[in-house]
Protein backbone atom coordinates (compact mmCIF):
# COMPACT_ATOMS: atom_id res chain seq x y z
CA UNK A 1 0.00 0.00 0.00
CA UNK A 2 1.64 3.52 -1.00
CA UNK A 3 0.77 6.96 1.11
CA UNK A 4 0.67 9.92 -0.78
CA UNK A 5 -0.04 13.19 0.12
CA UNK A 6 -1.79 15.60 -2.81
CA UNK A 7 -2.84 19.40 -3.23
CA UNK A 8 -6.03 19.86 -4.15
CA UNK A 9 -7.49 23.19 -6.25
CA UNK A 10 -6.66 26.31 -4.24
CA UNK A 11 -5.69 28.21 -6.93
CA UNK A 12 -6.24 26.95 -10.11
CA UNK A 13 -2.27 25.92 -9.98
CA UNK A 14 -2.58 22.26 -7.91
CA UNK A 15 -1.98 19.25 -10.15
CA UNK A 16 -4.72 17.05 -10.27
CA UNK A 17 -3.60 14.40 -13.29
CA UNK A 18 -4.40 11.09 -11.92
CA UNK A 19 -7.04 11.62 -9.62
CA UNK A 20 -10.03 11.60 -11.73
CA UNK A 21 -9.94 7.87 -12.35
CA UNK A 22 -9.32 7.00 -8.78
CA UNK A 23 -12.26 5.25 -8.36
CA UNK A 24 -11.82 3.56 -5.02
CA UNK A 25 -14.82 1.54 -3.53
CA UNK A 26 -15.69 2.36 0.19
CA UNK A 27 -15.75 -0.42 2.31
CA UNK A 28 -18.55 -3.15 2.34
CA UNK A 29 -21.02 -2.39 5.12
CA UNK A 30 -19.54 1.60 6.10
CA UNK A 31 -22.55 2.95 5.28
CA UNK A 32 -24.18 3.06 8.71
CA UNK A 33 -20.86 5.12 9.82
CA UNK A 34 -22.47 8.10 7.52
CA UNK A 35 -25.29 10.50 8.01
CA UNK A 36 -26.72 12.97 5.17
CA UNK A 37 -29.36 15.38 4.86
CA UNK A 38 -31.71 16.59 1.79
CA UNK A 39 -28.74 17.31 -1.01
CA UNK A 40 -26.50 15.44 0.92
CA UNK A 41 -28.00 11.97 0.38
CA UNK A 42 -27.63 11.77 -3.46
CA UNK A 43 -23.66 12.70 -2.79
CA UNK A 44 -23.12 10.11 -0.30
CA UNK A 45 -25.42 7.06 -2.49
CA UNK A 46 -22.65 8.13 -5.56
CA UNK A 47 -19.80 8.07 -2.73
CA UNK A 48 -21.10 4.20 -1.44
CA UNK A 49 -21.00 3.45 -5.17
CA UNK A 50 -18.04 4.51 -6.09
CA UNK A 51 -19.10 7.09 -8.59
CA UNK A 52 -17.72 10.04 -6.97
CA UNK A 53 -14.17 10.90 -4.99
CA UNK A 54 -14.04 13.48 -1.56
CA UNK A 55 -12.52 16.33 0.40
CA UNK A 56 -12.79 16.47 3.48
CA UNK A 57 -12.20 18.26 6.55
CA UNK A 58 -13.41 17.76 10.44
CA UNK A 59 -13.39 19.17 13.53
CA UNK A 60 -13.66 17.54 17.16
CA UNK A 61 -17.58 18.15 18.46
CA UNK A 62 -18.47 20.85 19.88
CA UNK A 63 -21.71 22.14 21.77
CA UNK A 64 -24.66 23.11 19.84
CA UNK A 65 -22.26 22.95 16.90
CA UNK A 66 -19.62 24.71 18.39
CA UNK A 67 -17.46 27.76 17.30
CA UNK A 68 -18.78 29.37 13.78
CA UNK A 69 -14.52 28.41 11.98
CA UNK A 70 -16.77 24.61 12.17
CA UNK A 71 -18.95 25.94 10.04
CA UNK A 72 -17.15 27.50 7.08
CA UNK A 73 -14.38 24.87 7.13
CA UNK A 74 -17.30 22.86 6.26
CA UNK A 75 -18.80 25.57 3.60
CA UNK A 76 -15.33 26.16 2.48
CA UNK A 77 -15.04 21.97 1.67
CA UNK A 78 -18.48 22.52 -0.17
CA UNK A 79 -17.03 24.75 -2.13
CA UNK A 80 -13.88 23.43 -2.69
CA UNK A 81 -15.43 20.19 -3.94
CA UNK A 82 -18.17 22.43 -6.66
CA UNK A 83 -14.63 23.77 -8.39
CA UNK A 84 -12.98 20.12 -8.18
CA UNK A 85 -16.10 18.76 -9.52
CA UNK A 86 -15.63 21.16 -12.27
CA UNK A 87 -12.27 20.87 -13.32
CA UNK A 88 -12.10 16.71 -12.86
CA UNK A 89 -15.60 16.90 -14.52
CA UNK A 90 -16.11 13.92 -12.52
CA UNK A 91 -18.50 14.24 -9.46
CA UNK A 92 -16.36 15.06 -6.01
CA UNK A 93 -18.22 15.38 -2.26
CA UNK A 94 -17.82 17.02 0.19
CA UNK A 95 -17.35 15.14 3.49
CA UNK A 96 -17.18 16.28 7.02
CA UNK A 97 -14.91 14.14 9.60
CA UNK A 98 -16.42 13.95 12.86
CA UNK A 99 -13.48 13.60 15.43
CA UNK A 100 -15.44 11.63 18.25
CA UNK A 101 -12.50 9.87 19.71
CA UNK A 102 -11.08 13.34 20.90
CA UNK A 103 -10.98 13.32 24.70
CA UNK A 104 -10.29 16.43 25.19
CA UNK A 105 -13.34 17.61 27.03
CA UNK A 106 -12.23 21.04 28.21
CA UNK A 107 -11.88 22.26 24.43
CA UNK A 108 -15.78 21.33 23.91
CA UNK A 109 -17.58 21.98 26.63
CA UNK A 110 -18.59 25.40 25.90
CA UNK A 111 -19.66 28.10 23.76
CA UNK A 112 -19.57 31.82 23.67
CA UNK A 113 -22.28 33.63 21.99
CA UNK A 114 -23.01 37.46 22.08
CA UNK A 115 -25.25 38.02 24.38
CA UNK A 116 -28.68 40.86 23.82
CA UNK A 117 -26.20 43.24 25.75
CA UNK A 118 -23.84 42.77 23.61
CA UNK A 119 -21.20 41.07 26.24
CA UNK A 120 -19.59 38.23 24.85
CA UNK A 121 -20.70 35.46 27.42
CA UNK A 122 -19.41 31.41 27.68
CA UNK A 123 -22.07 28.71 28.79
CA UNK A 124 -20.53 25.61 29.89
CA UNK A 125 -21.85 22.24 29.84
CA UNK A 126 -19.58 20.83 33.15
CA UNK A 127 -16.19 20.61 33.73
CA UNK A 128 -14.22 16.99 34.31
CA UNK A 129 -12.45 16.94 37.31
CA UNK A 130 -8.62 16.82 36.92
CA UNK A 131 -7.42 13.11 37.60
CA UNK A 132 -10.78 12.17 35.39
CA UNK A 133 -10.44 9.23 32.94
CA UNK A 134 -9.72 10.51 29.66
CA UNK A 135 -13.10 9.22 27.92
CA UNK A 136 -13.49 9.93 24.04
CA UNK A 137 -16.27 12.04 23.70
CA UNK A 138 -18.71 9.37 21.83
CA UNK A 139 -18.73 7.71 25.10
CA UNK A 140 -19.50 11.18 26.52
CA UNK A 141 -22.85 11.24 27.45
CA UNK A 142 -24.44 15.10 27.65
CA UNK A 143 -26.59 14.33 30.66
CA UNK A 144 -28.98 16.39 32.46
CA UNK A 145 -26.41 19.69 32.30
CA UNK A 146 -27.60 19.76 28.54
CA UNK A 147 -31.52 21.45 29.95
CA UNK A 148 -28.83 24.10 31.49
CA UNK A 149 -27.60 24.95 28.42
CA UNK A 150 -30.16 25.59 26.74
CA UNK A 151 -31.72 27.55 29.41
CA UNK A 152 -28.85 29.68 29.27
CA UNK A 153 -28.87 30.26 25.35
CA UNK A 154 -32.42 31.32 25.53
CA UNK A 155 -32.09 33.61 28.78
CA UNK A 156 -28.87 35.23 27.20
CA UNK A 157 -29.60 35.34 23.51
CA UNK A 158 -31.42 38.11 21.69
CA UNK A 159 -34.86 37.36 21.05
CA UNK A 160 -35.02 37.05 17.12
CA UNK A 161 -37.31 35.63 14.36
CA UNK A 162 -34.64 32.63 14.01
CA UNK A 163 -33.65 31.76 17.74
CA UNK A 164 -36.66 29.51 18.81
CA UNK A 165 -36.57 27.77 15.64
CA UNK A 166 -32.96 27.33 15.63
CA UNK A 167 -32.53 26.28 19.19
CA UNK A 168 -35.57 23.69 18.23
CA UNK A 169 -33.47 22.17 15.87
CA UNK A 170 -30.43 22.05 18.29
CA UNK A 171 -32.67 19.95 20.82
CA UNK A 172 -33.41 17.28 18.95
CA UNK A 173 -30.19 16.41 18.64
CA UNK A 174 -28.60 17.65 22.21
CA UNK A 175 -30.52 15.55 24.29
CA UNK A 176 -29.56 14.27 27.88
CA UNK A 177 -29.35 10.75 26.81
CA UNK A 178 -26.97 10.91 23.77
CA UNK A 179 -23.05 11.08 23.59
CA UNK A 180 -21.81 14.57 22.93
CA UNK A 181 -20.03 13.37 19.63
CA UNK A 182 -23.51 11.80 17.76
CA UNK A 183 -25.21 15.00 19.07
CA UNK A 184 -22.47 16.77 17.35
CA UNK A 185 -22.34 15.08 13.80
CA UNK A 186 -26.40 14.85 13.71
CA UNK A 187 -26.86 18.46 14.44
CA UNK A 188 -23.70 19.47 11.67
CA UNK A 189 -25.73 16.65 8.96
CA UNK A 190 -29.27 18.37 9.56
CA UNK A 191 -27.12 22.07 9.03
CA UNK A 192 -25.10 21.52 5.89
CA UNK A 193 -26.95 18.85 4.08
CA UNK A 194 -28.91 21.78 1.59
CA UNK A 195 -24.57 22.35 0.87
CA UNK A 196 -24.40 18.63 -0.26
CA UNK A 197 -22.05 17.83 2.51
CA UNK A 198 -21.99 14.27 4.29
CA UNK A 199 -21.05 14.08 8.29
CA UNK A 200 -18.92 10.95 8.48
CA UNK A 201 -18.60 9.56 12.40
CA UNK A 202 -15.17 7.49 12.23
CA UNK A 203 -16.04 6.26 16.09
CA UNK A 204 -19.04 4.05 14.76
CA UNK A 205 -17.96 0.47 15.20
CA UNK A 206 -18.60 0.08 11.57
CA UNK A 207 -15.89 2.85 10.37
CA UNK A 208 -13.18 1.06 12.94
CA UNK A 209 -14.02 -2.42 11.68
CA UNK A 210 -12.94 -0.94 8.20
CA UNK A 211 -9.41 0.89 9.64
CA UNK A 212 -7.81 -1.77 10.78
CA UNK A 213 -6.27 -2.90 7.48
CA UNK A 214 -5.16 0.70 7.21
CA UNK A 215 -4.08 1.11 10.46
CA UNK A 216 -2.05 -2.24 10.59
CA UNK A 217 -0.25 -0.90 7.23
CA UNK A 218 0.37 2.59 8.94
CA UNK A 219 1.99 1.00 11.90
CA UNK A 220 4.24 -1.16 9.92
CA UNK A 221 4.88 1.64 7.85
CA UNK A 222 5.18 4.20 10.52
CA UNK A 223 9.00 5.17 9.58
CA UNK A 224 8.46 6.12 6.03
CA UNK A 225 5.31 7.81 6.48
CA UNK A 226 6.99 9.95 8.83
CA UNK A 227 9.64 10.73 6.66
CA UNK A 228 7.16 11.72 4.01
CA UNK A 229 5.38 14.06 5.96
CA UNK A 230 8.96 15.37 7.52
CA UNK A 231 9.76 16.11 3.20
CA UNK A 232 6.47 17.49 2.88
CA UNK A 233 5.82 20.14 6.07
Amino acid sequence: MSWRIESTLLHGNASLNGVRDRGVRLAKGLEPAFLAFGRARNNLDKLLSGDALCVTTGQQPGLLSGPVMTIHKALATAALAERCSEALNKHVVPVFWVAGDDHDFAESNHLHLISNTNEVERIELRSRPDDASAVPLYREKLGQDIVKVFDRVRALSPDTEFRDAQLEKFATHYVSERDFATAFAGTMAELLGEFGIVVFQPYMPEAKTAFVPTVESALAGATGINEALIRRS
